[in-house]
């Protein structure tokens, strides 16, 4: 993109941080975010739900959990699938404990369930 004079915005970082998160090479994820500052485009829910999946995907369940706590401080509100990608890191490590505390607190902040009895 760079070489062809178009600059990448938020939608093409998050794009490259989810393909790294997958393949899970959180060096050059951190590298992206890195750059991202550099250039003035603040990472959104999107680029924190995926940075919490790739956590997950190399064991650092803990560490996603942080990055859940700190998005507010960077001005980024985690969603229901912020909070879904933490508490599957939990559970793939069988920390159930841990996993049904985000839930109680995902509910807490009003992501419950907002179905009628089906």
């Amino acid at each position: 993109m760079v070489e062809m004079c178009l600059k990448p915005d938020i939608f093409s970082y998050n794009s490259l941080i989810d393909v790294y998160c997958k393949n899970r090479e959180m060096d050059k994820v951190y590298k992206v975010l890195d750059e991202m500052h550099e250039q003035g485009i603040l990472p959104d829910v999107i680029t924190y739900t995926n940075l919490i999946g790739g956590l997950g995907l190399v064991g650092q369940p803990d560490k996603a959990r942080d990055i859940l706590k700190e998005m507010k401080e960077f001005g980024c509100y985690p969603d229901v699938a912020a909070y879904n990608a933490t508490i599957r890191n939990f559970c793939i490590v069988k920390r159930l404990d841990d996993a049904y505390q985000l839930m109680d607190e995902m509910m807490a902040k009003g992501f419950g369930c907002k179905c009628n009895n089906l």
